[in-house]
């Protein structure tokens, strides 16, 4: 068990490291983390109509398995960010299915929109939403959060409530598709916003609270911004 994971993202990474494993056997190849095999392996999988999320997940648990392992040097940081492994997902984001319920992330033309419109109520209620979602967004919180659930007495607001009032108040704003968005898609966007500021993925990470390498799925939307992180995330540690 990885104790710095998260139980559910533990289990997970645990079966992708199975089905590897699998492959590997199948394709009689060492039951090793290895670029060229786990490129064979995210090709194979968007062919085969995997999920993206699911393929995005497999790439997260191979690589942190080699990390774990120390596998790669000084050279080569990252599994997931070899050029091979980086070639494969760019494959999978055009063949692969994609997940109906990932929330689309909140960009920062969007966020200004709906700040505006808000604080152009010149109420309490359109005061508090601006302020959730702006702390929530720049903060890249998770709707289950302290920032969501502390304030108005120790009342709270709901992961539904806010994933709600961040639908209606973007349609009342005249953003395009609201309901495409979730409370998620607050911490998707800072993510994501931040990724394409060329702030390192390490960096990205800490600022986020992430446990583990899988706030690499909050960047696949943006795959040119992910590999310029991962990148100079690379470049700094050498």
């Amino acid at each position: 068990m990885r104790l710095d994971l998260a139980d559910s993202t533990g289990r997970s990474y645990d079966s992708q490291e199975r089905q590897y494993r699998k492959f590997c056997v199948r394709v009689g190849k060492p039951e090793v983390p290895d670029a060229e095999v786990l490129a064979r392996f995210v090709v194979g999988r968007a062919l085969n109509d995997y999920k993206l999320s699911t393929i995005e997940v497999g790439v997260a648990a191979i690589s942190r398995w080699a990390a774990d392992e120390g596998l790669f040097g000084a050279e080569q940081q990252s599994l997931a960010s070899h050029k091979l492994v980086r070639r494969a997902m760019r494959v999978a984001a055009k063949h692969a299915v994609t997940s109906v319920s990932q929330k689309r992330p909140l960009s920062r033309a969007d966020l200004r929109v709906l700040v505006k419109h808000l604080r152009s109520r010149r109420d309490f209620i359109g005061d508090r939403d601006a302020a959730m979602f702006l702390v929530g967004w720049a903060g890249m919180f998770s709707a289950d959060g302290k920032v969501f659930t502390a304030y108005a007495g120790g009342v709270g607001m709901k992961k539904l409530t806010v994933g709600s009032r961040l639908k209606q108040d973007l349609g009342e704003a005249g953003v395009a598709e609201a309901q495409k968005y979730a409370a998620h898609s607050l911490r998707r966007g800072g993510a994501t916003h931040a990724a394409r500021q060329k702030i390192a993925l390490r960096k990205i990470q800490m600022m986020g609270r992430w446990k583990s390498d899988v706030v690499r799925l909050y960047l696949y939307a943006a795959p040119v911004e992910l590999m310029h992180a991962a990148a100079q995330m690379q470049r700094k540690q050498r």
